[in-house]
């Protein structure tokens, strides 16, 4: 891709290869609109997104209308305190006026997670109105009670190792209304807690689970009539 292969060019070019390639390739860009642009940047990870802004003066801060977001911590080497210090930052300087439609976290088989300061990520995301909300964690407490009220979300999938999988367990009522699509893998949940969620949800049509220590999944279906696929893995 253009922009991407102009980013790494200008990360390991002085300032005068990064005017060099503006100029050369100005032409071609500046035909683009920057609706276009944004929906390019909205395939890229964040942090590719992130470095457009060296591009040129109009790219300064496109990266920050980006409504899809996707921060993988092998972007950094696994290092999960960088990690931590650059999604935090973005989503301070991200353009608040901007719906967040996919968020996506990817941070698995890292140590060092910080739980509170995910949830301040998942909560951000949650405010600003989230379709798709993909989560993905090798060590992580919980995700926040927003998460099951959130009136936007359309698609939720949750995985975590399976060595150390997550407790589900909304405290909250549960209100999904237009959630379609449900994945949990490798997740603690009892049988009234997974009713509790499901219940919630009552236009789900898609249900993907491997769970720990959940009974009755079938009988607790027969209340959702919406579920159309269900592939079940669980253990008792």
């Amino acid at each position: 891709m253009l922009i991407q292969w102009l980013c790494s060019q200008a990360m390991m070019g002085t300032a005068s290869d990064v005017k060099r390639i503006e100029n050369e390739y100005s032409d071609r860009l500046s035909s683009l609109s920057d609706e276009l642009i944004v929906s390019v940047l909205s395939l890229l990870p964040a942090k590719e997104v992130a470095q457009t802004c060296i591009l040129s003066k109009r790219w300064r801060n496109l990266w920050a209308a980006v409504p899809s977001l996707c921060f993988d911590v092998r972007d950094w080497n696994d290092d999960f305190k960088k990690f931590m210090g650059f999604v935090s930052n973005f989503l301070l300087k991200r353009d608040k006026t901007i719906d967040t439609q996919i968020f996506h976290i990817l941070c698995q088989d890292c140590s060092g997670i910080v739980s509170s300061e995910v949830n301040e990520w998942i909560t951000y995301a949650v405010e600003h109105n989230p379709k798709i909300l993909k989560l993905s964690f090798s060590d992580y407490d919980g995700i926040p009670d927003c998460v099951f009220t959130c009136k936007t979300l359309e698609s939720l999938k949750l995985k975590m190792k399976f060595w150390k999988p997550m407790d589900l367990k909304p405290s909250e009522i549960v209100c999904l209304p237009k959630l379609r699509n449900l994945t949990l893998k490798d997740i603690y949940c009892y049988t009234d807690n997974l009713e509790k969620v499901l219940l919630g949800c009552p236009i789900l049509e898609d249900l993907r689970i491997n769970i720990l220590y959940t009974k009755y999944v079938q009988i607790i279906l027969l209340q959702c009539e919406a579920v159309e696929n269900f592939c079940p893995t669980y253990f008792q």
